[in-house]
């Protein structure tokens, strides 16, 4: 399964840097815009392979979120940082669906459900065991 919505968010972050370059010749939105832009594009890889690995991604989009929130906060401007918050959002809901099956903990991949169950025997002070 490819993974569409994390391949259109990377290109539109790449794009959006070009455009910040175009329009305000600023070279800092042109090199975080193609970096994360290639880093959402790995991660969109990887969550497209037959063993998919979201995490890459999650993690690249909480730093993506964590940059664009220190800049709203300084600028206090929506566009772009504000809408880029939102949009980083509605991708991590996305992942975090779609991908939930791949998130649980390394040591936990291979366990079925069933095998997640456990028993639980309790035993008093006044019982014996033969």
């Amino acid at each position: 399964m490819i993974d569409f919505v994390g391949a259109i968010f990377a290109i539109l972050v790449a794009v959006g840097g070009i455009m910040g370059y175009v329009r305000a010749r600023s070279r800092m939105s042109l090199y975080s815009g193609i970096l994360f832009g290639v880093a959402l594009g790995v991660g969109a890889w990887l969550n497209s392979m037959s063993d998919p690995l979201p995490i890459v991604q999650l993690a690249v989009l909480a730093v993506l979120i964590m940059v664009m929130l220190y800049r709203y906060w300084s600028t206090r401007a929506f566009m772009p940082a504000g809408m880029i918050i939102l949009l980083s959002f509605g991708v991590v809901v996305w992942t975090c669906v779609v991908y939930r099956d791949y998130l649980s903990m390394g040591w936990m991949r291979g366990v079925t459900n069933h095998d997640r169950n456990l028993t639980v025997i309790i035993v008093d002070e006044n019982s014996k065991l033969e």
